[in-house]
């Protein structure tokens, strides 16, 4: 396993309305992995699914389809006393500071970094490679 998160098409659609409703297709299908030391920015226009991908991954929601797995294990079956015991204690969100993203001077990667996954032990210490 060289990858610390796993994201495989992950979509999450919200519907509105008991009869006759819409769907909102928040995340559609969207894939992508991050190995251990690297930091992820999430990237996008107003309204393109970065918070709800964040909140996917956090499982704060429920994805509609698709898998999260997470040092090889799919986060999405996990329990919540799983989720609280283990998952928790290793992922955290680091939200971005909204009044840096407004001044012009501002790097476009800080601009729209949302979170940032962590580890307090690196993945390669845990497996016991260097």
């Amino acid at each position: 396993m060289s990858e610390l998160l796993r994201v495989e098409h992950l979509t999450k659609i919200f519907t509105s309305g008991l009869i006759g409703g819409y769907e909102i297709r928040a995340v559609d299908d969207v894939s992508f992995e991050v190995k251990p030391g690297e930091i992820v920015s999430l990237v996008g226009e107003s309204g393109s699914g970065k918070t709800t991908v964040g909140k996917l991954i956090l499982r704060l929601l429920t994805p509609t389809s698709g898998r999260i797995l997470f040092e090889g294990e799919d986060i999405t079956t996990f329990s919540k006393k799983r989720l609280k015991s283990d998952y928790y204690r290793k992922v955290q969100a680091v939200f971005q500071d909204p009044f840096a993203s407004s001044t012009r001077s501002t790097s476009l990667t800080a601009r729209f970094t949302w979170f940032l996954i962590r580890t307090f032990r690196s993945w390669t210490e845990r497996s016991g490679r260097s």
